[in-house]
């Protein structure tokens, strides 16, 4: 009995240990979240290409420029090559003063190229007309990205002339009366001129542009006066000739302001021998005004327009007309002694 007590008690400890020993069992581990979607890659960048290389910029080509001349702008174009040196000058469309301002287009263009140069001579008579080719030229260079000073360019500046004020005792002196002359006006009058001709006045300043080149400087001793026109021209002429001709300017009678009736009383001062009046313009009807009064004071009017052929000297000068198109001729011709 005591045998069998002994043998249960082994068997209840060794059960006993075997429970002690057991583990407890392990947790199992919680599921794991689900991984979130990776992010999709940026597409990279295409990578840029490198850029062709500009041409190389090239000068030759035409290009236009303008400067003010007598009558209006003077448009030039310009041909350079592609190292941008001057090979053509062309003068375009123009009213500049035909004999005169027209001699300086013909030779400044050519002078230019042929020195590749813009300090050239001026022509002499015709200096406004061939500083406003040059200047024209230099804006032509300036659209062009140039810098014209590289050409030899620099601007004209106005001369500081001192202009006299009018002198009757200044008058160019009259000579003996010789002779006369009749003839018939554009506008079909008959006029009858006495020669020869001491003195003259003219409706405005660019009429002497027709008679300069028959009585050179001449054309300045016999000016007793002129209109003013809308430009200046009076003293605008004077600042580009008294250097030239001398003071002309004190024997020369201002006699109406612009598009302006005349000043008989200052005409009468004047006491020209004829009164060039340019048809064209305003100014004749103005000088109908005072015909009656003029005539009886040996003043005869002698109206001009284009075509009208003037002797002056023995010398012919034909007179021209500017309109909105430029310079243009028509079938009237008269004749006069100057």
């Amino acid at each position: 009995m005591k045998k069998t007590i002994a043998i249960l008690l082994a068997l209840v400890m060794v059960f006993g240990s075997a429970a002690c020993a057991k583990t407890e069992p392990k947790a199992e581990p919680a599921p794991a979240e689900p991984a979130a979607p990776a992010a999709a890659e940026a597409p990279a960048e295409p990578k840029a290409t490198e850029a062709p290389a500009a041409p190389e910029k090239t000068l030759a080509g035409k290009y236009t420029g303008k400067a003010a001349g007598y009558h209006g702008d003077v448009q030039v174009e310009i041909e350079l090559d592609a190292e941008g040196k001057l090979i053509g000058v062309t003068v375009g469309d123009n009213t500049e003063t035909e004999g005169v301002g027209t001699t300086a287009i013909e030779k400044i263009p050519g002078k230019i190229v042929e020195n590749r140069s813009l300090a050239v001579d001026a022509v002499t008579g015709a200096t406004k007309t061939s500083r406003a080719i040059v200047a024209a030229v230099a804006d032509a260079l300036t659209s062009a990205g140039l810098d014209p000073a590289a050409y030899g360019y620099v601007p004209a500046e106005p001369e500081a002339v001192e202009l006299s004020a009018f002198d009757a005792s200044a008058l160019p002196e009259k000579q003996p009366v010789t002779g006369s002359i009749t003839v018939t006006d554009v506008k079909g009058r008959e006029v009858t001129i006495d020669l020869p001709v001491s003195r003259y006045a003219i409706s405005t300043m660019d009429v002497i542009d027709f008679i300069i080149p028959l009585l050179g400087e001449d054309a300045f001793a016999k000016l007793a006066a002129s209109g003013q026109d809308g430009g200046g021209g009076l003293q605008g002429y004077g600042r580009l000739y008294v250097p030239i001709v001398g003071d002309y300017m004190v024997h020369c009678a201002q006699i109406s302001e612009h598009n302006a009736p005349f000043d008989l009383e200052m005409i009468l001062a004047a006491d020209p021998d004829v009164l060039i009046v340019n048809s064209a313009m305003g100014a004749h009807k103005y000088a109908m005004e005072i015909e009656e009064q003029l005539t009886k004071a040996g003043i005869p009017i002698r109206k001009v327009a284009t075509g009208d052929v003037v002797e002056l000297g023995g010398a012919t000068l034909t007179f021209y007309r500017w309109n909105d198109k430029g310079l243009t001729m028509n079938n009237h011709s008269a004749t006069a002694m100057l």
